[in-house]
């Protein structure tokens, strides 16, 4: 789950919503979620323009694009085509499993890190 708080004002709390993600993925359970975010970079430039937040998940190899604006998840994910299946059904191979993640000032780029020392860069 990702969310935002304010320490100063409860009603300014949200909660982002993984429902067009999960739909993309084939997965329509209701209580299906992402695994926990162990990471996450945000580029304030593109807000308007397209999703400008990008997470990794424990155990998980893809990268997902949130749309801070909005608060939801975008259909995008960032992983690589010769990578099998999707994540939620599959347990992806340990090296490719992403440890890092970064979005460039303009917002145009995101390098993802793997466990196997591998740097992956998305557009």
């Amino acid at each position: 789950t990702m969310r935002t708080f304010n320490t100063a004002i409860d009603t300014q709390n949200r909660e982002f919503s993984q429902l067009p993600l999960l739909k993309k993925l084939g997965l329509s359970q209701r209580n299906l979620r992402l695994p926990d975010c162990v990471g996450f970079d945000v580029a304030e430039s593109r807000e308007r323009d397209w999703g400008n937040l990008v997470t990794i998940h424990r155990g998980q190899s893809a990268a997902y694009v949130w749309n801070y604006k909005n608060r939801v998840a975008t259909e995008t994910i960032l992983s690589q085509s010769h990578w099998k299946g999707n994540n939620l059904r599959h347990v992806p191979n340990p090296a490719n499993v992403a440890t890092a993640v970064a979005v460039s000032a303009c917002g145009h780029f995101c390098v993802v890190g793997s466990a196997g020392g591998m740097t992956y860069k998305y557009n």
